[in-house]
């Protein structure tokens, strides 16, 4: 799709690369917000909504993932499915600075294997950081910064690191790899800039 068909203020269509015109009563994207709003639509059309969320929050560069597998006794009961973990206000907008905590299986435990849980954990990350490391300093930076991660998500889940039974590690190289973006697609942090947002 390169395009959202519209009328007036209403989506009515979409464009498909070949040049095709699909019409319906409801047009949904499940493109990135930046993506429907700076490719699929004109820019000057976008909602007031979505211009005051733009000052509010920016795009991460990329990020720094890990998705784990933990035994569900690694986390205290009655938590929550979702953390955002910040111990100093300044480093905010620093690569690492902000880690952002999902646990999926709190909300579907057929997710995951039986007494387990699926914990994602992510933190903006820059590409240059990445770029150029030899083989195994790559490695070996891929296990730091995780060993790290890890470390700090015990401030809010003291047993994780004891009940950790699978790490799937992503760096922005990954997500390069695997998206062909330079940025992260789906990930946004709070901007300290924003003011009176």
């Amino acid at each position: 799709m390169t395009e959202i068909l519209r009328e007036g203020d209403r989506a009515v269509g979409v464009r498909l690369a070949s040049g095709q015109t699909i019409r319906a009563r409801r047009i949904v994207s499940n493109a990135t917000r930046w993506d429907t709003f700076e490719k699929l639509l004109p820019e000057k059309s976008m909602p007031l909504v979505e211009q005051k969320w733009r000052k509010r929050y920016q795009k991460s560069p990329s990020f720094f993932s890990l998705h784990l597998g933990v035994k569900a006794e690694a986390l205290p009961l009655g938590i929550e499915c979702h953390h955002i973990l910040l111990e100093e206000w300044h480093r905010m907008e620093e690569a690492l600075g902000t880690i952002f905590v999902s646990i999926p299986t709190l909300l579907d435990p057929d997710l995951a294997p039986a007494e387990h849980h699926i914990v994602h954990a992510f933190t903006p990350c820059w590409i240059e950081d990445w770029q150029n490391l030899p083989p195994s300093e790559y490695e070996a930076q891929k296990e730091h910064v995780a060993a790290a991660i890890l470390h700090r998500l015990t401030a809010i889940f003291p047993g994780l690191e004891t009940g950790l039974d699978y790490m799937e590690i992503g760096t922005p190289r990954t997500h390069r790899r695997f998206w062909v973006e330079q940025t992260a697609p789906t990930a946004q942090f709070p901007s300290a800039n924003c003011g009176d947002c």
